[in-house]
C-alpha cells in the first residue's frame, strides 16, 4: 500500500510538473537556448532577476515618455504582470525583500512596486538617484561629496556611514541587499582619479577588503566576480571565486570581446561583446567559451541577467527592429575549453596603509626645517579663511594637475626659497583680508573638504610671463603663485581667485556668464586673441589709450579670453584704487562688473556681507 501511495504520488507531481504555465519544467526537457516570444522591447531593457523562473523586464519609450515594466516568465515564456508607468523610469538592479524600485533621475523620486507590480509608493530622494536601499527598503545608502551616506526612508536626515576605514569614494559599483555587502571605488588620491576596491559590511561600516586595484564587482551570496582593466591588452582580466577559492584569468584570454566585459551577480559566468557577436565564458578552475552566434543568438548581447534558483540566463540581444530575449541553459550549451585559470590568494584582506595615504597626500609631506615658521603661518591662514596652503614639495602632486610645467620652490637656494615663500605668504594674507568673511571658505564641498588650494612655486612655464594660474580638478580648485614674482602680488592672488570663482559658478552652471550679453558691451567686430602670446600693445579701447567713458578693457591683456577679461577687471576694482575710480567711469566696464557681481550674487552665500569690496563703487 505504502509502494502504491508513493508510485501515485509521484505520478501526480509528474503531471504537475508537465502541466502548462507552471513554470517548473525539468532541466533535462529545456533547450539549451530557447527564443522567448512573450515580449520584444523596443528599446534596450533592463533585465533582473525575480524568483523562480521569472525576471523584471523594463524599458523606457523616451517620446510617450513612458515605461514598460513586465513580469516574464522564462520557462513558460509568457508575460506574467505588466504596468505601465508614466513618465522615464530606470529600474535599480537590486534585490528588495518584496518587490522592486525604480528611479526618475530627472525628478529625483523613487518608486516602488511590489513583486506583482502594484505600484506601493514613492519617495523623493535627498540627494541623488545613484544609491541603493536595505533589503526591507527602509534604508538608503549614496554618495554625497565623495563620503557615503545612509539615510531613512521614513524620515530623519541624512547621516554620515561610520567605516573602519575613512574613506573618499568615487563609486557603488555592487551592492547585495540581502548580504548587506557594498563594493565601492575609492581614491587612493585627492590629486587624481585612481581607485581601489573596498569590500564593505553596512550593517557594520567593516571593510572586507581593501586593496590598491581597480575592479568593477559583481556580488551574489557569498560569490565574487571582479574585472579590471588591463591597458596593456586593452581588455578585461577577472577574478572569480568565493570563500578562500579564487581563480584569476588573464585578459588575454578573452579574446573576443573587444575589451568589453562584464559579469553577472552569482553566476559563475561572464558576458564578452564585440561587433556584431556575444560570447559566454564559464569561469572557475578552466575558462571555457561558448560562442552566442553558434547557439543561435546573433548580435551584442548587452543585457543579461542570471535567475539563481533555475540556473537560466536570460539575455535580449537587438534584430529586426525591436530586441529579443534568449534564455539560456548552460548546463546543455557546449562550451570550447580556452585555459586554466591560475588559483589565487583570497582578495578579502584589508590594506590599511591605503586608506591613510589618502590623508598623508592631504596633509602633505613635512617641509624643510628652514620653513618651519612659514608653514605655521600658512596653517593659520588655512583655519582663518577656509583654504589649503601647499609649499615647496608639498606642491608635487596638486602642481602634476597643471597643464603648465611648473617648478617647485625647492629647486631655489634654500635662503631664496624662505624669502620668496614669506613675500608670497604676507601678499597672500593681505588678499585674503579683502574679501567678506567665509568668501573663500565657501568652495568646500557639502561635507566640508576640497576648496581653494594655493600652490606656493618657483616657476610657471609660459611664452608670455605667467605668475599665477587656476586649475581645478576633482574637488579642488587649484591656484599656482610664482613666489619670485616681485611684482602685484596681491593683484595676481586676486585675479587667480576669480578665476577660481568663476569655475565654481560654471561647474553649478555652465550658462552663467551669457556670451552674447558679454559681447555686446565689446567694440562692434571685436574678437579675443585666443592666445596670450599676441597681445597688441597698440590695442585701443583700454585704460589710458581711451577716454575713460570709452574704455572697454582694462588693459591688452583683457583681450586674450574673455574668462582673462573678467579676472583682469577683478583685479583692478580689489587691487588698484586710482584705475578703479577711472574704469568705473566707462559704461562697459560698469555693466561689466555687473553681470560678475550678479553671478557671484546668484551662486553664493552672500548672507551677512554688507557691500563687498568688488561692489564698492557701483
Amino acid at each position: 500500500m505504502r509502494r502504491k501511495t508513493t508510485a501515485a504520488l509521484l505520478a501526480a507531481l509528474c503531471f504537475i510538473l508537465l502541466l502548462p504555465g507552471c513554470g517548473l519544467r525539468a532541466a533535462k526537457d529545456r533547450p539549451a537556448v530557447t527564443p522567448l516570444s512573450c515580449t520584444a522591447p523596443t528599446a534596450l531593457s533592463t533585465l533582473y532577476p525575480a524568483g523562480g523562473s521569472r525576471l523584471l523586464v523594463t524599458w523606457a519609450d523616451y517620446e510617450q515618455n513612458r515605461t514598460t515594466v513586465q513580469l516574464v516568465d522564462a520557462d513558460a515564456d509568457t508575460v506574467r504582470q505588466e504596468t505601465v508607468l508614466d513618465g522615464v523610469w530606470d529600474l535599480k538592479e537590486q534585490s528588495l525583500s518584496d518587490g522592486f524600485a525604480l528611479c526618475d533621475r530627472e525628478n529625483v523620486v523613487w518608486q516602488f512596486l511590489s513583486s506583482r507590480l502594484a505600484q506601493t509608493g514613492t519617495w523623493t530622494a535627498a540627494e541623488n538617484v545613484d544609491g541603493y536601499f536595505s533589503l526591507d527598503g527602509g534604508t538608503y545608502y549614496f554618495l554625497r561629496d565623495s563620503v557615503l551616506f545612509r539615510q531613512q526612508v521614513d524620515g530623519g536626515q541624512p547621516e554620515r556611514m561610520p567605516l573602519s576605514c575613512d574613506l573618499r569614494i568615487l563609486d557603488i559599483t555592487a551592492f547585495d541587499a540581502a548580504a548587506g555587502r557594498m563594493a565601492v571605488q575609492f581614491l587612493l588620491s585627492p590629486y587624481g582619479s585612481e581607485c581601489g576596491t573596498a569590500l564593505l559590511d553596512v550593517t557594520t561600516g567593516q571593510l572586507s577588503m581593501l586593496c590598491a586595484q581597480r575592479y568593477q564587482a559583481a556580488l551574489a551570496g557569498d560569490t565574487m566576480s571582479l574585472l579590471a582593466f588591463d591597458n596593456d591588452k586593452m581588455g578585461y582580466s577577472a577574478l572569480t571565486g568565493r570563500g578562500d577559492t579564487f581563480f584569476f584569468a588573464d585578459a588575454s584570454l578573452f579574446t573576443d570581446t573587444a575589451g568589453d566585459l562584464y559579469a553577472l551577480p552569482g553566476a559563475p559566468y561572464l558576458v564578452g561583446v564585440a561587433t556584431g557577436r556575444s560570447t559566454l565564458y564559464a569561469t572557475g578552475a578552466h575558462i571555457a567559451a561558448c560562442s552566442l552566434p553558434d547557439v543561435g543568438i546573433a548580435g551584442e548581447m548587452y543585457s543579461c541577467c542570471y535567475l539563481p534558483e533555475t540556473q537560466l540566463l536570460v539575455g535580449a540581444v537587438y534584430q529586426d527592429g525591436a530586441f529579443r530575449l534568449y534564455a539560456m541553459d548552460p548546463a546543455q550549451l557546449t562550451f570550447a575549453p580556452v585555459a586554466d585559470a591560475a588559483p589565487v590568494p583570497s582578495p578579502l584582506t584589508v590594506d590599511d596603509a591605503l586608506a591613510q595615504s589618502y590623508w598623508s597626500a592631504v596633509n602633505g609631506a613635512d617641509v624643510a626645517d628652514s620653513l618651519q615658521e612659514s608653514r605655521r603661518l600658512a596653517d593659520t591662514l588655512e583655519d582663518a579663511y577656509g583654504v589649503r596652503i601647499l609649499l615647496s614639495s608639498q606642491c608635487r602632486e596638486a602642481a602634476a594637475l597643471c597643464d603648465k610645467d611648473i617648478t617647485l620652490s625647492d629647486s631655489m637656494s634654500a635662503d631664496a626659497e624662505l624669502a620668496g615663500i614669506s613675500a608670497m605668504l604676507d601678499s597672500v594674507s593681505r588678499a585674503f583680508a579683502l574679501y567678506p568673511q567665509g568668501f573663500l571658505a565657501q568652495f568646500r564641498n557639502s561635507v566640508g573638504e576640497g576648496g581653494l588650494c594655493f600652490l606656493l612655486v618657483a616657476h610657471i612655464a609660459s611664452d608670455y610671463g605667467v605668475v599665477g594660474c587656476a586649475y581645478d580638478s576633482a574637488d579642488w580648485q587649484y591656484i599656482a603663485l610664482d613666489v619670485q614674482a616681485d611684482y602685484m602680488r596681491e593683484g595676481t592672488v586676486c585675479h587667480e581667485i576669480w578665476h577660481a570663482t568663476e569655475n565654481e559658478i560654471r561647474s553649478r552652471d555652465y550658462t552663467a556668464f551669457d556670451w552674447d550679453q558679454w559681447n555686446r558691451l565689446n567694440p562692434e567686430g571685436f574678437f579675443y586673441y585666443g592666445d596670450g602670446t599676441m597681445q597688441d600693445p597698440a590695442q585701443p579701447w583700454t585704460l589710458y589709450s581711451s577716454e575713460p567713458e570709452d574704455v572697454r578693457f582694462v588693459d591688452t591683456y583683457s583681450c586674450v579670453a574673455a574668462t582673462e577679461d573678467r579676472a583682469r577687471i577683478m583685479e583692478f576694482f580689489m587691487t588698484h584704487d586710482d584705475e578703479a575710480e577711472l574704469l568705473i567711469q566707462s559704461p562697459y566696464i560698469r555693466a561689466k562688473l555687473q553681470i560678475m557681481c550678479d553671478a557671484v550674487r546668484r551662486y553664493f552665500d552672500t548672507a551677512g556681507w554688507g557691500t563687498p569690496r568688488w561692489e564698492r563703487l557701483l
